[in-house]
């Protein structure tokens, strides 16, 4: 093996992959990681027969035992994590080629075996702690295929049951080793094996739902999307799997109709070959191969149609192993460079493909899916940053601390999944964060510190005095009472006793308030100066348009303040102050013009 050069390019086929990650967070804990860290860490104990942080799965091998072996080190050294996930997706290629290599041959094997590897939401299994799920059902997987083309039921048995210990994926795909094309001899005697291996799997998974009070299924993110029945679940699933096996997102893209015709071209080759004897032949011999990797994709996607409408890029990786054996069978069969343009164009679909975010934005950009690798980076990203801005600015928290957020991006919470990722950086499950609505509403509320989020800056997150947030709240208070003058004194004193140079938000929205508050004066000069400062600082933040739009008011520009009124909505659909100024607005276009005076 050692000497076998194609051997080490299936392994190394990992490369892109590595390459294409880098500048993202790699390994750092986010969402789904706490819930099990917090019981890996914060609970004693080795609780076998639960979800173990999960409402719905029970998977003991890749959360309670991956884990609690890992926990240690997945904080302190998140990069070692992910190597060792490189190293497993690296195996995972290379037991598949040396279970291909005796039919295929070592080009062809290799390029088999290293198709899921190159597929860009694979880079979700190497980053994320969490992706071990999916990762640890592929490993196991590829072993299982490796004994059972090797006729050995005792090591296969025991692959396969590792693999649904890490995931149920394997539970459809386990049917077809029997029938791997290596002449496995004693089909039904294995197949009788497997389906008991199955099926007691299934029991045990079945007691452990009921006994832990695990749910079957969840409500779909968006729960105004309608239902479908089973087949259009299914179809959905396959779909989004064969787009992801291309290194497609989920929605529509501009690399679609390259993909589009990379697939015509191996299609019409290999048809077209069918005319010479010699690739009759050679597809003949590769048609068994073709079938049971279509029938793995096949069953590999059965268990995500329960997922519908819900779409997370890393689901299609553990389908494409029976994907690109097919694919690279019929493409290798009808020509050996069939199989070489195939691969350049995945290659170019991958590098097309875009690489985790330099900067934490506001905004994710949508691609079709729930969570995605620029998704999971700007997470990665965005956790990292608090959990070191919290341990340099806050080395210890007392028992019962609470922190607050500020200014979270969107849809980024979930990221932090609730207090957990708190607890575990402190070791204390008694901390709590507080949400800066919650403060808002609550200013009496102790906290140690506030977490701000700044938009595009590196690092992404500084800590705020809560006195400061104070004083804000207490300013906002008292201007919504009228006592304008008097709130112009509390912003003041916002502004200086937010210390922290990179505070920018903070500030921002400070001198939004100010400028709101000057214009509700009269004193527009004043406020327009205040309003563009708050622009400079925080560029989307709808207190300086609301000042500008009253400025604009003032001055009887309407079209103006009503341009400003769309850039405060825009940000806050149902923001009053913007809405009752549109009011004003609207009242004052229509109001008749006075008659002009006659001489």
């Amino acid at each position: 093996m050692w000497r076998d050069l194609w051997a080490w390019a299936s392994a190394l086929a990992v490369t892109p992959l590595v390459l294409h990650s880098l500048g993202a967070r790699l390994g750092e804990p986010v969402a789904d990681d706490f819930a099990c860290l917090h019981r890996a860490l914060l609970t004693p104990g080795l609780p076998l027969i639960d979800g173990y942080g999960s409402a719905l799965y029970w998977r003991p091998l890749s959360r309670q035992i991956y884990f609690k072996l890992l926990a240690p080190l997945m904080l302190p050294q998140p990069a070692f994590i992910a190597a060792l996930h490189v190293v497993l997706l690296a195996l995972v290629s290379l037991l598949l080629y040396r279970s291909l290599r005796p039919i295929f041959g070592g080009p062809l094997a290799a390029l088999a075996a290293s198709f899921a590897l190159l597929m860009e939401s694979t880079r979700m299994l190497l980053t994320w702690p969490s992706g071990f799920q999916d990762l640890g059902a592929m490993f196991f997987a590829a072993l299982a295929i490796h004994e059972a083309a090797a006729a050995r039921l005792a090591t296969t048995l025991a692959a396969l049951l590792a693999s649904l210990l890490c995931k149920e994926l394997m539970a459809p795909a386990a049917l077809l080793l029997p029938w791997l094309p290596t002449g496995t001899r004693h089909r039904m005697r294995w197949f009788s094996a497997i389906a008991v291996t199955v099926g007691a799997w299934g029991i045990a998974y079945a007691i452990v739902h009921h006994a832990a009070g695990l749910a079957w299924s969840h409500p779909p993110e968006d729960t105004a999307t309608p239902d479908a029945s089973w087949p259009a679940r299914y179809l959905w699933a396959c779909g989004t799997a064969a787009r992801a096996a291309m290194s497609l997102p989920a929605s529509s893209s501009p690399s679609g109709p390259l993909a589009g015709g990379l697939l015509l071209i191996v299609a019409l080759a290999v048809a077209a070959s069918g005319t010479v004897p010699s690739a009759r032949a050679r597809l003949a011999r590769a048609l068994p191969w073709a079938g049971w990797g279509c029938a793995w994709f096949v069953a590999g996607t059965l268990t995500l149609a329960a997922t519908y409408p819900d779409w997370l890029a890393y689901r299609g990786a553990f389908a494409a192993m029976g994907l690109g054996v097919a694919f690279v069978a019929l493409a290798g069969a009808a020509h050996p460079a069939l199989a070489w343009v195939l691969l350049a164009g995945r290659l170019a679909l991958f590098a097309l493909s875009p690489g985790p975010p330099a900067l934490v934005g506001g905004r994710a950009e949508e691609r079709g899916a729930l969570l995605d690798f620029p998704k999971l980076a700007r997470l990665q990203r965005l956790v990292s940053d608090t959990r070191h801005a919290l341990h340099d600015g806050l080395p210890s928290i007392p028992a019962g601390g609470q922190v607050g957020l500020y200014n979270l991006p969107w849809m980024a919470e979930y990221g932090f999944s609730g207090s957990q990722a708190l607890q575990v950086w402190y070791r204390d499950s008694t901390l709590r964060w507080v949400r800066s609505s919650e403060f808002m509403l609550h200013p009496e509320t102790p906290l140690r510190t506030i977490a701000e989020f700044e938009n595009g800056k590196d690092p992404s997150v500084v800590l705020l005095n809560p006195e400061a947030m104070r004083a804000m709240t207490g300013g906002i208070t008292i201007a919504n009472q009228g006592k304008l003058a008097a709130a112009l004194v509390l912003l003041d004193r916002a502004d200086s006793l937010a210390s922290t140079a990179g505070a920018t938000a903070f500030h921002g929205q400070v001198a939004g308030l100010r400028a709101v508050t000057f214009a509700y004066l009269g004193r527009l000069g004043e406020a327009e100066k205040e309003a563009g400062r708050s622009k400079m600082l925080y560029p989307r933040h709808p207190y300086a348009h609301l000042a500008l739009g009253v400025i604009a008011f003032s001055r009887g520009r309407w079209a103006e303040a009503d341009a400003q009124v769309d850039s405060v909505l825009d940000v806050e659909p149902n923001y009053p102050p913007a809405l009752r100024l549109r009011a004003s607005i609207r009242e004052a276009v229509a109001r008749p013009a006075p008659p002009a005076s006659r001489r």
